[in-house]
């Protein structure tokens, strides 16, 4: 019984570890109660802290994913496989706006009443969001 308590209080100590490093206090509680909470706590510190973003990331990340919005990293890298891939960007580019987009435009503002294409509704936020 004793040797229980000694196992569940470290584990507990290895979720503190786990929590205050930006990772699952509660996942790593388990793992300890499961396995071993030595082995847990050798793997909580040598692991890297994970890369958290910020709301605002998230809220972009989302925010571009919604509207359907794509950036082209990779402009420099101009070769004919990407030939195929500038023709679908155009394509896209050409292709009507979409509700979201235009809910996004009045959100921030846009008072407009003609009809965009995606990359005009693009530009226009990306330029409304930055002033």
């Amino acid at each position: 019984m004793e040797w229980l308590l000694i196992w569940l209080a470290c584990s507990v100590v290895v979720a503190i570890i786990a929590k205050s490093r930006n990772r699952s206090g509660f996942g790593w509680f388990l793992f300890s109660v499961m396995l071993s909470p030595l082995l847990g706590l050798i793997l909580v510190v040598c692991l890297k802290e994970p890369a958290s973003a910020t709301a605002t990331e998230v809220q972009s990340a989302q925010t571009i994913a919604e509207l359907g919005l794509t950036h082209r990293l990779d402009e420099e890298d101009e070769d004919d496989s990407d030939h195929d891939d500038d023709l679908d960007l155009e394509e896209w580019r050409n292709d009507p706006a979409t509700q979201k987009q235009y809910d996004y435009l009045f959100s921030l503002g846009w008072e407009g009443d003609q009809t965009l294409t995606k990359g005009q509704a693009s530009k226009l936020i990306t330029k409304l969001r930055d002033s």
